[in-house]
């Protein structure tokens, strides 16, 4: 089992919506502390943030760029009243479709209802609306008609007092905009309200709206402003903004401002405040409104999560002294900028662990067959990576090793009191794989060990045992694993999956029980690590493993059910040689007489070929005897027929060894050509000579034929 500390004393706030921006939810961490060693033992549990991470009120705010997020309503978006140009909406609630207020805190004021204009702003400063006192602006339903939103603005803010535009108590994308100036099926001017209390998000968007007059050809302006409950940051995305000098002088405004225009927050850097600035689809931005004012009121109420309803605790720590593992729960609540808005709660829990019996992963015991070399010379070293779990492939939770020292011990008390460990060099992290020896003393067979695990941060450690153990090894043979070495080069890739049956086999016979599949296959190089599973083959070892005749192959056949009980079988490697063969005896003969065709190749091997007729045979290869591994056969033609040739063909050959058949196509052709019987004359005429005179005798026939004369 794997224990993991978190060492950073600084704790966060996490505030998290449904969009990933970590905005709009306070939440608050009980952070674990140390475990404690032994029971009784006290230990200290933080649930105070950092100061930078509580809420804040809103009477000032801190501005910075923020990722663009293009946002999407939950469900269905409610579409504003505006149609037509210059225009408020009605009344908007903050908590859109849903029924719990949304509260909203701006500039030190609650507010759960807005107005949105259609030339890029949302404004709590409503008339006649009793949060707001002296508000503005008249909602489209009122009666007598709305005094419009207004669009004419070049002053930057902050502006002043006056109606403006720029708009007071108010949050603004602003620009002078026109929904009915070509509007295309996209356009839309809507909001909506996404997550849950008091963890929600409202959206107003702006989404290809027209600019006004002749300047709608400038292209179509989109934006949405962003209001986070419980942390009332806002955030306004621009996803286009485009400028037209041809109307009003081009001027847009990003920002936000009080209710009587003597504060407010626009980007410097790039400039954002009333100006000809441009936002192309390529360089869509975002900007986010943190409020940075004193941090809201924090109260914290300490339980143990076995009795909720007992407060055990008030205050940012507890201090708490457990005889057993208990946990703690934490309840954070969180105020506002009113004392009317209801408090906002978060909880968390903390574990603290007393006396943890085991840290890491169970050691191995280690085992050697008397067969071995050297076999009571253990490498106990090996247990640093597997208490680690550092061993590869481990587990994906393995201890990091410069958290901890590990130390060797052949007697309990020495490992208590950290005296004569086995190994002579200090514990090095970097390098876990290094060996450490130990010889067991004869005639024992077996000793208990003990490996100590120094938790270098908690100072807490534990002592865990493990034997190393010498005994006879009693693997059972079963049958080879035989293939075809296919270049005959006495080596070749097994697939040591091959041997499966003869294991199952095997299983069977020894339990009774037709269901090998109950137990798990191992393949292993050694018998030892067979028995002690301390290296077994991997899977792609296990597919083409290399091997040489009389290489031996271990495996370990495990029971699922009980992993101590096992069985070790071994069998060998072995290669049948891949037949190979020639034919020879390509020559020509004369009518009535035969010829011979002699195969030569790999003795045992069945070879077959086609004959002069066409018709398939084969002739089995037999050891020439002269200890060369050759074999050879023969036959004779039939009688040869003047003006006919005998053709014979190698197709293939096979050999079977241990009941394993090893097949290859072979080529070669021997021909036999037969011609007639061969002719001569004298053809000079008889001619009278005087003595001691020569002549020329003219012999005719067939052409390289020997004709014997007299």
């Amino acid at each position: 089992m794997k224990k993991n500390y978190l060492l950073l004393f600084l704790f966060t706030l996490l505030l998290t919506n449904s969009y990933g921006q970590d905005l709009g939810c306070v939440s608050v961490n009980a952070i674990t502390p140390l475990p404690s060693c032994n029971p009784g033992d006290c230990r200290t549990i933080v649930a105070s943030p950092p100061l930078n991470s509580i809420p804040k009120q809103t009477t000032s705010y801190a501005l910075a760029q923020t990722p663009f997020v293009w946002r999407s309503p939950d469900n269905v978006n409610d579409i504003t009243s505006i149609t037509s140009d210059d225009r408020w909406s009605g009344i908007i609630p903050l908590r859109g479709k849903q029924t719990v207020p949304f509260n909203f805190c701006f500039y030190g004021e609650k507010y759960s209802e807005c107005l949105i204009g259609d030339n890029g702003a949302v404004t709590f400063s409503i008339l006649g609306h009793p949060d707001s006192p002296g508000g503005l602006y008249r909602p489209s339903f009122l009666v007598p008609a709305e005094s419009g939103s207004g669009w004419a603005f070049n002053n930057p803010i902050p502006s002043g007092p006056g109606y403006g535009p720029p708009y007071k108590n108010a949050i603004m994308m602003l620009q002078d905009l026109n929904i009915a100036n070509g509007p295309i099926a996209s356009t839309t001017i809507n909001y909506f309200t996404v997550g849950t209390y008091p963890c929600r998000a409202f959206v107003a968007n702006w989404q290809d709206v027209p600019l006004f007059g002749s300047c709608g050809a400038s292209g179509l302006q989109s934006y949405q402003i962003v209001l986070f409950e419980s942390t009332n940051v806002i955030e306004i995305h621009v996803r286009r903004r485009t400028s037209c000098a041809a109307w009003n002088g081009g001027n847009g405004l990003l920002g936000i401002q009080n209710a009587d225009g003597s504060s407010a927050y626009s980007p410097s850097s790039p400039n954002r405040n009333t100006g000809t600035w441009q936002v192309l689809d390529t360089q869509s931005e975002a900007w986010r409104f943190t409020p940075n004012g004193p941090a809201v009121p924090v109260t914290y109420e300490w339980t143990e999560a076995g009795s909720p309803g007992t407060v055990i605790g008030t205050g940012p720590t507890l201090t708490v002294c457990p005889t057993v593992t208990t946990s703690y729960c934490v309840k954070a609540t969180f105020g506002s900028c009113d004392a009317a808005i209801p408090p906002i709660t978060a909880t968390d829990c903390a574990t603290v662990r007393v006396n943890e019996d085991e840290i890491g992963f169970t050691p191995k015991d280690i085992k050697h067959c008397t067969t071995d070399t050297d076999p009571r010379h253990f490498n106990i070293g090996i247990n640093t990576d597997v208490v680690l779990g550092t061993f590869v492939p481990g587990p994906p939770d393995n201890l990091n090793p410069y958290d901890f020292e590990i130390n060797y011990y052949d007697d309990l008390t020495n490992a208590q009191n950290d005296l004569s460990p086995i190994n002579t060099d200090f514990y090095d992290p970097a390098n876990t794989a290094a060996p450490i020896w130990y010889d067991l003393v004869a005639p024992a067979t077996d000793k208990t060990l003990y490996i100590k695990i120094l938790d270098i941060i908690s100072n807490c450690s534990y002592i865990i045992p493990f034997k190393v153990i010498l005994r006879d090894c009693d693997a059972q043979e079963i049958a080879p694993l035989i293939i075809c070495d296919i270049n005959n080069d006495l080596q070749e890739n097994f697939d040591l999956n091959d041997e499966l049956p003869a294991i199952n086999a095997a299983i069977a016979a020894e339990t009774g029980n037709p269901l090998p599949s109950d137990y798990s296959i191992t393949f292993h190089e050694s018998e030892a690590d067979a028995d002690d599973v301390t290296t077994a083959l991997t899977a792609a070892e296990v597919l083409s493993h290399p091997g040489v005749p009389g290489d031996i192959i271990y495996v370990r056949a495990e029971s699922i059910a009980d992993p101590t009980n096992y069985f070790v079988y071994f069998f060998d490697l072995d290669l049948v040689p891949t037949p190979t063969a020639t034919i020879s005896g390509t020559t020509q003969i004369c009518e009535n007489s035969t010829a011979t065709i002699t195969f030569t190749g790999t003795p045992g091997a069945t070879i077959e070929y086609t004959d002069e007729t066409g018709a398939t045979r084969t002739i089995v290869l037999v050891d020439d005897g002269t200890g060369t591994n050759t074999g050879t056969a023969s036959i004779t033609t039939p009688v040869a027929v003047a003006g006919n040739s005998y053709s014979y063909t190698l197709v293939s050959g096979s050999l079977t060894t241990n009941g394993v058949t090893c097949t290859q196509p072979l080529t070669g052709t021997a021909v036999v050509t037969v011609g007639g019987l061969p002719t001569a004359q004298i053809t000079t005429a008889d001619t009278p000579i005087c003595e001691g005179i020569g002549m020329t005798v003219d012999v005719q026939g067939t052409p390289g034929a020997i004709v014997t004369y007299t």
